[in-house]
């Protein structure tokens, strides 16, 4: 009996160690399938992260380009203004610049009819000069 006894007892180690195998197997399949799933949701929650911020970055990009055309608008607002401006400035240059020159006419004039008022006096006086004023009136 003594074989019997043995086999039985290397068949049952057997058993056991094929036990344990399977149960090992069963523990990673399922480690395997929990890993799955979970990267299953992560994926999900990814996906649905990444169309949000697919979404998100659409609103930014149309406000940019929202913003840009503005901004596009306004430098070419103050393109005008500044041509503006400068013909305006140019204006008031060519205005002061006549205006010095009618005044440097009018100081001029001004002095000639002094030199002509002080010529005349200067021909008058000898005249007034021989005239006595108090047999005059």
């Amino acid at each position: 009996m003594e074989p019997l006894a043995e086999e039985n007892k290397k068949l049952r180690e057997a058993m056991n160690l094929s036990e344990k195998n399977i149960q090992r197997a069963r523990r990673e399949r399922d480690l395997a399938e929990s890993n799955s799933q979970d990267l299953e949701h992560q994926r999900g929650v990814l996906s649905e992260k990444l169309a949000a911020t697919s979404e998100q970055l659409q609103k930014k990009s149309d406000q940019l380009a929202t913003v840009s055309e503005q901004l596009k608008k306004a430098s070419e607002q103050l393109d005008k203004k500044c041509e503006q401006l400068k013909s305006v400035s140019e204006q008031k240059s060519g205005y002061r610049h006549k205006a010095k020159a009618k005044f440097d006419v009018l100081v001029q004039e001004a002095k000639t009819q002094k030199e002509n008022f002080d010529t005349l006096v200067a021909a008058i006086k000898p005249v007034l000069d021989c005239v006595d004023l108090d047999t005059a009136i």
